[in-house]
């Protein structure tokens, strides 16, 4: 069905991407369980960046677009207006534009997922 209201995602990001980086990508959301759209979304908003760069400062991308191919597919996924300014913000302290950004944490991002059961959360919370 079609979402309304504030929470909508009516916002889109997208990258394009050569067939190697749409393999790759791919191959992490399905490891995940997870479609492209959502782990995109997923690791745009909640990657950790490492960078030993002063923030501010550009990051050199690496086009590898010569050596395995145009980038000829478009991947994307909906967020909403808060979830698109945090990625903005992202990509703005990375000196990179959100497409950029987007691709980047897609293709390089180490997830680490912590589960932590409902029942052990709550526990904790009652003391």
């Amino acid at each position: 069905g079609i979402t309304m209201g504030i929470d909508a995602r009516s916002l889109s990001c997208q990258m394009r991407v050569n067939e190697d980086e749409y393999n790759s990508i791919e191959k992490k959301a399905s490891a995940l369980g997870l479609a492209i759209s959502n782990y995109m979304r997923m690791v745009c908003l909640h990657a950790n960046i490492d960078v030993s760069l002063q923030l501010g400062q550009p990051i050199a991308i690496a086009d590898d677009t010569a050596r395995s191919g145009q980038r000829e597919k478009t991947c994307q996924t909906r967020v909403t207006e808060e979830e698109y300014s945090i990625i903005e913000g992202k990509a703005k302290m990375l000196g990179l534009n959100v497409s950029n950004y987007v691709r980047m944490v897609c293709l390089h991002a180490n997830l680490v997922i912590s589960l932590q059961s409902q029942q052990v959360r709550k526990e904790t919370s009652d003391q």
